[in-house]
């Protein structure tokens, strides 16, 4: 996999908003050298670990771990389980969280993506 690139102020961010969210399972599996992956439903022949959404100026997995195992959710029920779970980051308007969603994957210490 080509190795993620952004801007410095974006990576920063990035790491920002990740270390303060630390301890949210779809966070935690970021940071996971041999992360769990699921077949990408939208692109056969290609897996995914968590798959983004934003909504209402958060972003969520759509990628979800329920009894230690991942299940893609639809739109509507990824929104739902985040709300209810906490699974999800807030932003202060759907750009920033649009924005990390297209940048997480180049923070420091992630291990997807890369």
């Amino acid at each position: 996999m080509a190795k993620v690139r952004i801007k410095r102020k974006d990576r920063k961010e990035v790491d920002s908003t990740l270390a303060a969210n630390r301890g949210i399972d779809f966070v935690e599996r970021m940071f996971e050298k041999k992360t769990k992956s699921i077949p990408d439903p939208d692109e056969p022949g290609y897996s995914m670990t968590h798959k983004m959404e934003v909504s209402d100026g958060i972003a969520y997995p759509r990628v979800v771990n329920i009894n230690k195992e991942l299940k893609y959710l639809n739109s509507n029920d990824a929104y739902d389980y985040a709300k209810k779970t906490g699974e999800f980051i807030k932003f202060k308007n759907d750009a920033d969280a649009v924005k990390f969603t297209q940048n997480y994957k180049g923070g420091r210490k992630v291990k997807i993506g890369k």
